[in-house]
């Protein structure tokens, strides 16, 4: 057998080659030898790799290992590689990866290392490798041939194609284009009848998202709708409750223990011994411990009724309410007949009595005259202020009445007698502090009043202001 030269490249990290690294190669073949170059009978090579980390060994296979099944273990020193290949046939360079075998079946094996190099004899030769142009494509002359024995026209129309990722072939008007896939969907116009069961599926898919949209929800809230609704249709609804929920009277410890009492009617809330509790209307008039002064009797006290104190103000209200003057004409004798001028007429002077008196004071006007009546007579009594009447009895104003006053008629077949009257005193009776009343008559001849010899009065008291 020829000389073969076995080629092998050592690279290191980022496909780089090891320069200057020295291999101990081991050869075996079925327990044969190998002779090197010189004629010499061995079981071992050594060589460095060069600048581009090639190593090449040149060896002889020993005539005697000839046959299918001899094969040799390529391995190199200090590092994993550890490689069966069959010895080549051919006397020009080759590389180890292109002979790999598999160590027990000697199939061919995926060499899983780089190679650059192959036997250029075998480029372009029947069976061997086919070239390459300066294109980077294989030769028209290499390319394989039709049945009648020329190159097929399809593959040299899609050879000349350059498509871009994604694209597809597709024949269109008679020649190979390649073609997007928005253009290949248009091409195919596929519809939902193309896909068997589509509605059907869409249907189902559609019927499981509602399902677990819904998730179980009451029929009362599982629409949209119907959420909106018992949310009031407030799109801020969350910031609606907070909102609402700041205006509330937080959790409270005191607010909880007054939650769980049972107050009866009237029962009123008291924190009593540390804690809350409903008390009645007595327990805490006892729990207030009133005195006088909570209730402004700060000056009461127990003092019997007979020994009570008067105070000046009611003391005065009381003086007020008794006999305030004593007012007489005194004894007169002076006789006064009947007015026959049909005008009505004071009383002598003799019988007007002054007293003391303030608004609201009752009078008590009493006459002691002698009358003798033989004809009949109109009395009224006035108050004269600077000699004046100035309001009569009979109509309670400055306007006397037409016949006087009726409880004062006397004459034939009436009253013989002159009845006393009360006045009660307004600002018109008043003058300088003092009231005089008189009185007024308007009578027919045969009526005299007073005596000469027997002495007459009139008298008025002041019984002071009404009561209140």
């Amino acid at each position: 057998m020829s000389t073969v030269a076995i080629r092998h490249y050592l690279y290191g990290p980022g496909q780089t080659g090891v320069p200057r690294r020295r291999c101990t190669v081991t050869l075996t073949g079925l327990g044969l030898w190998l002779a090197n170059e010189t004629g010499e009978i061995i079981d071992q090579a050594t060589e460095d790799s060069d600048e581009t980390g090639l190593v090449t060994f040149t060896v002889t296979p020993n005539s005697e290992i000839a046959g299918p099944d001899s094969y040799y273990v390529f391995r190199i020193s200090g590092t994993p590689v550890a490689r069966a290949f069959i010895a080549p046939v051919s006397g020009a360079p080759v590389n180890l990866v292109d002979c790999l075998v598999d160590e027990t079946t000697l199939d061919p094996v995926d060499p899983d290392l780089p190679s650059l190099y192959l036997a250029r004899a075998e480029l372009g030769a029947a069976n061997g490798v086919a070239p390459l142009d300066a294109g980077g494509k294989v030769p028209a002359a290499n390319l394989p041939a039709s049945s009648g024995g020329e190159l097929d026209a399809d593959l040299v129309a899609i050879a000349a194609l350059t498509p871009s990722n994604d694209d597809v072939l597709q024949r269109k008007a008679g020649a190979w284009t390649n073609r997007t896939p928005a253009q290949l969907k248009a091409d195919l116009a596929i519809a939902t009848g193309d896909v068997s069961g589509f509605t059907a599926a869409v249907v189902a898919l559609v019927d499981v998202g509602i399902a677990a949209l819904v998730d179980g929800a009451p029929g009362a809230l599982d629409t949209l709708n119907e959420l909106a609704a018992a949310l009031s249709d407030d799109a801020s609804f969350a910031a609606t409750i907070t909102t609402a929920l700041a205006g509330k009277q937080p959790l409270d410890a005191d607010l909880t223990a007054i939650a769980g009492l049972t107050p009866a009617a009237n029962d009123l809330l008291q924190f009593v011994s540390g804690a809350w509790a409903n008390r009645t209307t007595a327990q805490v008039k006892t729990s207030l411990s009133l005195v006088k002064a909570d209730v402004g009797l700060s000056a009461v006290d127990n003092t019997a009724d007979t020994a009570k104190p008067v105070s000046t103000a009611q003391a005065t209200a009381i003086g007020n309410r008794g006999v305030q003057a004593v007012a007489s004409s005194g004894l007169q004798t002076v006789t006064f007949t009947g007015d026959t001028s049909s005008s009505w007429t004071l009383c002598p002077a003799e019988y007007r009595v002054t007293i003391a008196a303030a608004v609201g004071d009752v009078l008590l006007w009493e006459p002691h005259l002698l009358v003798n009546a033989g004809a009949d007579a109109e009395l009224d009594v006035a108050s004269v202020v600077s000699g004046v009447p100035a309001r009569y009895f009979s109509s309670g104003t400055a306007v006397q009445g037409a016949n006087g006053h009726g409880g004062l008629y006397i004459g034939v077949g009436y009253n013989r007698a002159l009845k006393p009257i009360r006045w009660i005193v307004t600002a018109d009776d008043l003058d300088g502090g003092n009231v005089t009343l008189a009185l007024m008559r308007r009578d027919g001849t045969g009526v005299t009043f007073g005596n000469a010899t027997y002495p007459n009065q009139v008298d008025v008291t002041n019984l002071g202001g009404i009561p209140a």
